[in-house]
């Protein structure tokens, strides 16, 4: 369910459904290759021993946003058990300003300014169930079915003005009304064998079949032209990835060692279907051949890997290797183009381990990973809903590479404290490619891979309990970033620092109040042709537990200090210079009521082993 729209499934998704929250950023052999920064595991209570136990959460969110329920119920009969979860939400954001300038060099020089305003409502839900049946104390069976859809409307006015250094060239004002909606399918099957000598020992076999799909369509509307000829029209796209998934997982464990290795094999077909309709002298929307098409990329991976772990007194090695063979196949309707390309991807890793008697430790860690393009970045679908400013997939897009070596101290006393030292390499990075057309005075959009990137980090994070009642958290990022690449033909780099901090304190006077504030900061993120602004952030918030805790009230201020947040890209290239700057609604108030109901024991027994694809990249920062 997290894969094609986290924003709007973690918002209905209750707190309290969620155990722990995992962060691996030296990733062992027996994960996937996949990603740059490691992975985050969402891990969500499943409990209950032959009885019934459950969740019930409804949410507010305002002045933006709205409602949200959700919910979870498990029950358990012998050596049978099913957990459920389903919710939903609706989403809506006031009238908001934004705005677009770009000055362009050279020998005739010309300056352009958009101003436009943007409403936006939309609905989210989701629903999962979770088998599992266990045939003996050796044999478990278990399954997933989830699903989750979203539709979302805008409208969105501009006004747009060209000028040279001495004339008006052109402008028009356009009304662009779109509508978006999308859905996605998550069916998983795994069978985990033990093994009598040591129920260590496990065999794992695991299925997954995924699909997602998104529409948009959007009609643009020309008013009040001068120097602008071109006639109304309407976009439509639809695109979506399916993808079926084997994997084998084998766990050894020896007196000393315990020795992993799996194979896995993925095919995921990625599609775009795209329209581009203009309006005759008739009336009628009539589609453009030139500017629609169909596409179509299939994308095969099989991986092997092997891992060793031991311990030898207080220090603890992990090591193994990873091999990944990636093939391509991308094709247009309609024509004889093809876009074929086939990789082999060695990706080692090693973690090792020291720990000390005042419950310190120190780690090494060294892993190679892998990111693949996905649809967003593939999809060759040309968004004109701005005339002057064009953005578009490329469907020659090669895979991302990288390495990361990380020093990592920590130490769990009173103070619980947390330095880590990280550097990235990063080869063929995709990345917004941008580059603006003197002649038709349009900005175009793709990705590409411009190059490569390095990332140089230290964070620090302190916990620490003032007292029984209180406790204190602090923690900073602080990153050091080079990316060089070229644009049109011309060499760029760019480089600069990108920090982060945040900090909390929370309060529990009785066992059934909790107050919590804190406060973050988010510096500019880095990329190869510009840059974004700083922001600020903040939140309150208090609980209440009442009736022994089967009911929980809270209530949460996000941002007080601050109506909207201005995000602000800055972009530059060979020839021109622009700023991007949208209005965001920053302040907002939620309150939630959350009821849970039934006993619960002993966990419901879960495969250890199963399938998790996320090698696919839809981001454009470092």
């Amino acid at each position: 369910m997290m894969e094609r729209n986290p924003k709007d499934i973690l918002k209905s998704m209750p707190a309290s459904s969620i155990e722990k929250i995992e962060v691996i950023t030296t990733p062992p052999a027996k994960y996937d290759g996949e990603g740059l920064a490691g992975i985050i595991n969402i891990i969500t209570h499943k409990k209950a021993d032959n009885g019934s136990n459950g969740s019930i959460n409804f949410n507010e969110r305002f002045p933006v946003g709205g409602p949200g329920l959700g919910g979870s119920f498990t029950v358990k009969s012998g050596k049978f058990g099913i957990s459920t979860n389903a919710g939903g939400s609706l989403n809506s954001s006031p009238l908001l300003n934004n705005s677009n300038s770009r000055l362009t060099q050279g020998n005739n020089p010309t300056s352009l300014l958009q101003n436009g305003t943007r409403d936006f409502s939309g609905k989210s839900g989701y629903a999962g169930v979770e088998l599992s049946f266990e045939i003996d104390s050796l044999n478990l069976i278990s399954g997933q079915l989830n699903y989750n859809a979203n539709t979302n409307e805008s409208l969105n006015t501009q006004y747009s003005a060209l000028h040279s250094a001495t004339a008006l060239m052109q402008s028009y004002q356009l009304i662009n009304n779109l509508e978006g909606s999308g859905n996605g399918v998550d069916a998983a099957l795994n069978y985990q064998l033990g093994f009598k000598k040591d129920k260590n020992r496990l065999l794992t076999f695991s299925y997954r079949y995924y699909r997602f799909s998104n529409n948009q369509f959007n009609r643009v509307d020309i008013l009040n032209p001068i120097a602008y000829n071109l006639p109304n029209y309407q976009q439509d796209n639809t695109g979506g990835s399916a993808e079926q998934t084997v994997q084998i997982d084998y766990v050894y464990p020896l007196k000393k060692v315990t020795i992993e290795a799996g194979f896995k094999a993925i095919f995921r077909n990625n599609t775009s279907d795209f329209q581009f309709l203009a309006l005759n002298s008739s009336g009628a929307f009539v589609a453009d051949p030139l500017r629609s098409n169909g596409f179509d990329n299939q994308q095969n991976v099989y991986g092997v890997y092997n891992t060793y772990q031991f311990n030898i007194k207080n220090w603890g090695v992990k090591a193994g290797v990873r091999v990944e063979q990636t093939e391509i196949d991308a094709t247009f309707a309609g024509t004889t183009l093809n876009l074929n390309s086939s990789s082999l991807n060695l990706i080692p890793s090693i973690s090792i381990n020291r720990k000390f008697k005042d419950m310190s430790s120190i780690n090494f860690g060294f892993t190679s990973r892998i990111q693949r393009p996905g649809i967003g970045q593939l999809n060759p679908f040309v968004d004109r809903s701005n005339p002057n400013f064009e953005s578009s997939g490329n469907p020659d897009l090669k895979p991302t590479d990288g390495q990361s070596i990380e020093v990592n101290y920590s130490r769990f006393k009173k103070i619980s404290l947390n330095i880590g030292m990280r550097a990235m390499f990063i080869n063929n990075m995709v990345m917004p490619q941008i580059v603006t057309d003197p002649v038709t005075n349009i900005t175009r959009s793709t990705f590409a891979n411009t190059g490569n990137a390095t990332l140089v980090g230290l964070n620090v994070n302190i916990n620490y309990p003032i007292n029984n009642k209180l406790r204190a958290n602090i923690s900073g990022m602080v990153s050091y970033g080079m990316v060089k690449g070229k644009i049109n033909g011309a060499t760029i780099d760019n480089k600069g620092f990108m920090n982060r901090a945040f900090t909390s304190l929370s309060y529990r006077p009785t066992k059934t109040w909790q107050t919590s504030a804190s406060m973050n900061y988010n510096g500019p993120n880095l990329s190869l042709q510009g840059t974004t602004n700083a922001f600020v952030g903040s939140s309150f918030s208090v609980s209440k537990d009442l009736f022994n805790n089967k009911i929980s009230l809270s209530f949460a201020a996000n941002n007080v200090f601050a109506k909207y947040r201005n995000a602000i890209n800055f972009t530059n290239g060979p020839n021109f210079s622009q700023e991007s700057y949208n209005q965001n609604y920053q302040r907002n108030f939620t309150t939630s009521i959350n009821y849970r109901f039934g006993r619960l024991k002993e966990s419901i027994k879960k495969n250890k082993k199963g399938i998790n694809n996320n090698d696919v990249s839809e981001g454009s920062n470092l």
